[in-house]
């Protein structure tokens, strides 16, 4: 994928969640690690990822789907942009929020947060795990997103609408390079 592309996914991501989530600031930022492309959102507080991931996740490549993985070829068209392999949320909770959601699991399960403690990986998996304590305008969000499917991404279909595999993509780029290389 083209590096201008995936800047133009980070652009378009951020204009939409500003529209969204007005009050909460967004960094949007396209990153390029491994060689591959992703677009990044960092934000502190706000709403929780399953929330945001809810509009952005039509704009990534890479998809789950019958246990592989698999690299759809998304219509700019409808997109507005050629969308990127991988969008990821980077969530962080403020100290006062994160010392008010240490009160809730201490007052739900009657000790201190621990690692691991009751399944949960960190303090933030716990809050995302409890819409009862987002503010209100967020629990009610999530009500709706839940009666309302996700948006599929809109893909751009071959002659026989076949989705190609990442894996059959990556040998097709392969064989494509070694037979087209000029040495």
């Amino acid at each position: 994928m083209k590096i201008e592309s995936v800047e133009k996914t980070a652009k378009v991501i951020a204009a939409l969640l500003k529209e969204k989530f007005p009050d909460v600031h967004f960094d949007v930022e396209a990153e390029y690690p491994n060689g591959e492309d992703q677009v990044v959102v960092r934000y502190t507080d706000g709403p929780s990822p399953v929330l945001v991931h809810y509009y952005i996740d039509k704009f990534q490549t890479m998809h789950p789907l019958d246990g592989d993985l698999v690299f759809l070829t998304l219509d700019p068209s409808i997109l507005g942009c050629s969308g990127t392999s991988l969008v990821y949320c980077d969530w962080r909770l403020s100290p006062a929020v994160e010392s008010m959601v240490r009160k809730a699991y201490e007052a739900e399960f009657h000790e201190p947060y621990q690692y691991n403690g009751h399944g949960f990986f960190d303090i933030t998996s716990y809050y995302r795990s409890r819409p009862q304590l987002w503010p209100a305008k967020y629990q009610r969000l999530y009500e709706e997103q839940k009666k309302v499917p996700k948006e599929e991404p809109p893909v751009l279909k071959e002659k026989d609408d076949k989705i190609v595999s990442y894996e059959d993509f990556k040998t097709a780029v392969l064989h494509y390079d070694v037979n087209h290389h000029v040495w």
